[in-house]
């Protein structure tokens, strides 16, 4: 066990609150990026010495989240029997520090709420881009309905009938003849379906940060997890940024497991992704790569099912599900032992722990060059980045990927990306910026 630093940490008070849950042995949410870091940040930081309390959608009555039911959303003023709401719990605990990992979930943004009627001094991390995935999602639900509302046309009898009613009586027989091919050479220069999906994304994603700049900008400190990602946020005025890395538990992803039979029996090469299957995730470039060998998903989400039926010709894709803890790590060692070569796809994640999690495991990572890995793959040896974010350019990485050493990858994450580290980062950067109130 790691001994706290000094008598004082004992008696410190750390409220943690996060939408996204953190495992525990009767609640396990959907097991992504956020919910492993706090996961094994929160352990650590006990260990040390830290008193925790851990607001959690575990506590909550909830529901489902509509575009990914598996996410489920806390009902903030519905605690179940025996738990508390925000407030009471903030209030009755009344911690010497508060730590909100999730603003804009419903948990978080309530914790916002108290911290500012209360004038309480806090700190924030950013761990989503949540204005590109709402962008993503409306553009995909004003696709499906513009799908359904044929607007050209639309246009063009509306705009027939309004003037026609008019023109009737001087050109009757021609009115809306005339009107409607007007209307119809309009829609045909200006493709309104596109021009709604556009606008309405956009739209979505300036408000998003408009409104996550004001939340974000109040905490004393917020943790981002690249240098990249702390531009981009301060050049849309986020204030107050501190660069906070992610670890990976080098004992629990290791090339050493046994094969399994599962893995050994697949063609190779083995191209290997991990991750939530969805939009978001760009999962279809790495599925449409022309590569040889076999293809692996590993992973659930909202499109599992549509790229199943989608890519169901394809012998050389293989959907394995979701797996979790030693499963998951016993499944990156066995393509480890394969060569495989790790596919991260993604366009949007603010780090990218599965990177750490293939490194440790002995395995390659291919990636595109864009924010998050970018900052992650940083030696060459570790991995390939291209600017090509076709299908094919992506194929090239991959291929390319094949020619270096898994086993330096694991050397590299065990000196510099240990969770121990980033905890060391944390206490540094993030508990010393809150303010100990007077009990």
């Amino acid at each position: 066990m790691i001994q706290p630093r000094d008598n004082m940490l004992q008696q410190k008070t750390i409220v943690i609150v996060t939408d996204a849950g953190v495992t525990t042995d009767t609640y396990r949410p959907a097991m992504n990026g956020v919910v492993r870091t706090w996961d094994t940040v929160s352990k650590i930081l006990a260990e040390r010495g830290y008193k925790l309390t851990i607001i959690t959608p575990q506590q909550f009555h909830t529901k489902p989240f509509p575009p990914y039911p598996k996410i489920q959303l806390a009902k903030p003023f519905h605690p179940k029997k025996g738990e508390k709401t925000v407030w009471r719990t903030l209030r009755d605990t009344k911690p010497d520090y508060i730590h909100n990992a999730t603003p804009e979930g419903p948990l978080g943004f309530l914790t916002w709420v108290y911290c500012a009627r209360n004038r309480e001094k806090f700190s924030m991390s950013y761990h989503t881009r949540m204005p590109e995935y709402a962008e993503e999602y409306v553009r995909d639900i004003a696709e499906r309905l513009t799908r359904r509302v044929p607007f050209s046309s639309t246009i063009e009898k509306l705009a027939a009938r309004l003037v026609g009613e008019e023109g009737r009586r001087v050109i009757p027989e021609y009115a809306d003849y005339y009107v409607r091919g007007l209307a119809e050479r309009l829609t045909g220069r200006v493709p309104f379906s596109s021009t709604i999906k556009n606008l309405t994304s956009r739209i979505a994603r300036e408000g998003a940060h408009m409104f996550l700049s004001q939340i974000y900008s109040q905490a004393e400190s917020v943790l981002v997890p690249t240098k990249t990602l702390q531009g981009e946020l301060k050049a849309r005025n986020y204030r107050k940024t501190t660069i906070w890395p992610r670890g990976v538990d080098t004992q629990l992803f290791s090339p050493d497991y046994p094969m399994l039979p599962e893995v050994a029996k697949l063609k190779p090469p083995i191209f290997l992704y991990v991750g939530r299957v969805a939009k978001e995730k760009n999962i279809g470039v790495f599925l449409d790569a022309k590569l040889p060998g076999t293809k692996v998903v590993v992973g659930g989400g909202p499109e599992l099912d549509y790229f199943i039926s989608k890519y169901a010709d394809r012998a050389n894709i293989v959907f394995v599900g979701e797996k979790l803890d030693e499963e998951l790590s016993r499944f990156y060692a066995s393509c480890a032992q394969m060569r495989a070569v790790f596919a991260f796809p993604s366009l949007t994640d603010t780090y990218g722990n599965t990177i750490l999690e293939a490194w440790a495991s002995g395995l390659i990572v291919a990636a595109f060059n864009v924010p998050s890995p970018i900052d992650v793959i940083i030696d060459p040896k570790t991995g390939v980045l291209t600017a090509d974010i076709t299908p094919e350019g992506f194929a090239n990485a991959l291929m390319a990927a094949r020619q270096l050493d898994g086993g330096y990858a694991r050397d590299y994450v065990k000196q510099n990306l240990t969770w121990d580290k980033v905890v060391d980062i944390l206490e540094k950067h993030f508990v010393p910026t809150i303010r100990t109130r007077s009990r």
